[in-house]
């Protein structure tokens, strides 16, 4: 679905998995977005957390993303996460939230694993990707797989055949 928010346009994803690059450390979120599938790179925290949540699963006490999803947006009257830009190789995200009885919106600058993890404990909170980061994110995301691939022969005694 198309959404426009500040004169651009943005797609929603969901979240469809987490998994991790073997013996690379590398956790990885993939989202579908129509036809479009984004992989993000995280790290171990975000990975666990947004897991938990896909789970249903509650820890005995509340994580950070628990307590910026009551205390920030769980009073909203509009949450969503914005993955706006690939700058470097790496996305940009916003958290964005109003709060009730005001017009102004509130707008976090955050790593998108952080914005997925509280998005995901927040009813009704959508994820929107921008059309040039799910254009540009594909080559980026082969290329560290490439590179995760490499590092694990690169360590595991495997020699190049000379001509």
């Amino acid at each position: 679905m198309r959404v426009t928010r500040d004169g651009i346009t943005y797609y929603t994803a969901r979240i469809s998995g987490v998994g991790v690059i073997e013996d690379s450390g590398r956790f990885l979120v993939t989202m579908a977005s129509g036809e479009t599938d984004l992989v993000l790179v995280v790290n171990r925290f975000e990975a666990t957390a947004i897991r938990l949540a896909l789970d249903c699963n509650k820890p005995p006490r509340p994580l950070i993303h628990d307590l910026v999803a009551k205390t920030m947006v769980g009073s909203s009257t509009r949450a969503e996460v914005l993955i706006s830009e690939l700058v470097d190789g790496t996305f940009i995200g916003q958290l964005i939230y109003s709060e009730p009885e005001k017009e102004t919106l509130t707008r976090i600058d955050c790593r998108p694993g952080d914005a997925i993890a509280v998005a995901l404990r927040v009813v009704g909170c959508q994820i929107l990707v921008t059309e040039e980061v799910l254009q540009h994110a594909d080559g980026l995301i082969v290329a560290m797989l490439e590179e995760a691939s490499a590092d694990q022969c690169a360590g595991c005694g495997a020699k190049e055949e000379q001509p």
